[in-house]
């Protein structure tokens, strides 16, 4: 995984526990703890459609962004509605935190495919 987004993740999470308080925190850790769940669906899954054909590899990619999206549309949907969550941080920081681990993803998909 990527520690960089975990070194963000602690650092922004003691500046904002400190500056703005609990409640901006949690909601730091809450969409930290998100982007991992999706990022790890999305390791889990390139994985095992590494070393297949390019079809059913190409289907792995396509369908599973397309399901880790409904997914997090639910997810944020419930979130969102159904508990106390800063709402601004929860987003600004889901956001940072989907983009640094959505990029370790293209890196080891790069990685992996220009050793094939």
């Amino acid at each position: 995984m990527s520690v960089i987004s975990l070194a963000i993740f602690v650092i922004l999470g003691i500046i904002a526990f400190m500056v703005f308080g609990r409640k901006v925190a949690e909601a730091m850790a809450v969409s930290y703890l998100c982007s991992l769940f999706f990022a790890l669906i999305g390791f889990v899954s390139l994985a095992w459609a590494f070393n297949k054909s390019t079809k059913v590899f190409l289907s792995v990619v396509l369908g599973g962004m397309f399901l880790r999206f409904i997914l997090l549309g639910a997810i944020l949907f419930c979130i969102l509605r159904f508990t106390n969550i800063h709402f601004v941080s929860f987003i600004l920081s889901f956001v940072l935190f989907y983009f640094l681990l959505q990029l370790s993803e293209i890196k080891i998909v790069l990685r992996e495919l220009s050793g094939n």
